[in-house]
């Protein structure tokens, strides 16, 4: 595996991308000099009753940090079903999501050629204000090629890049009333997670679980 002082396999729980992680070397591999995470049809439903075993790593507990410039140089394959991301949570203990806030510096989904980069937080995702001010952008991509995703995080505002070029921006707000719900979670320590996982239909499809 990669650097096993900043980085674990994820664990399995119920939230659509991790429900079919998996410990399996088949579906997290260093190949290259390149960290491999697939999706692949589980070939043993026997003692692990799941269609699908999929990969992510994370440096939950490991490795964490707050504001920076944090970017990953990646590729993915479209198919129908699939979800990979590069992204951020913040590091426990923490108020439960959405409050304690999530960074999406990278997300595809199927064989769409975009990428899509979002903000969630109690302000966004259960107050609906997700563009006061805008929280997600998104960036035509060929996703079979390599690309790099970055997110430049300061103490008042996140950029997401895409090779270098900038997609979008989300500010804090000076609104004290914003701030008491929630605008700004993004204050204090998150750690990294690479992970291809595959849709149910809500956002990404269903996977081709064959």
């Amino acid at each position: 595996l990669v650097d096993e002082t900043k980085w674990r396999r994820s664990i399995r729980y119920g939230s659509t991308w991790n429900r079919y992680i998996s410990n399996s070397e088949d579906v997290v591999f260093l190949q290259d000099g390149h960290l491999v995470c697939r999706a692949i049809p589980n070939p043993d439903q026997t003692s692990d009753p799941v269609p699908m075993l999929t990969g992510s790593v994370e440096s939950r507990g490991l490795f964490s940090f707050t504001y920076g410039w944090v970017e990953a140089r990646l590729k993915t394959i479209p198919h129908i079903g699939s979800f990979p991301a590069f992204w951020m949570m913040p590091q426990p203990p923490t108020d439960g999501w959405p409050k304690g806030g999530e960074i999406d510096i990278f997300e595809a989904i199927d064989a769409q050629n975009i990428a899509f980069h979002t903000l969630h937080s109690n302000w966004t995702t259960t107050l609906g204000n997700k563009n006061n001010p805008k929280s997600s952008f998104s960036e035509s991509v060929t996703q079979g090629e390599w690309h790099i995703f970055a997110a430049n995080w300061t103490e008042d505002l996140i950029t997401f890049y895409v090779d270098g070029n900038p997609v979008g921006s989300y500010a804090k707000s000076q609104n004290a009333s914003y701030l008491e719900q929630g605008q700004w979670p993004f204050l204090h320590d998150f750690y990294l997670i690479l992970n291809q996982s595959v849709g149910d239909g809500s956002w990404a499809k269903a996977p081709d679980t064959s």
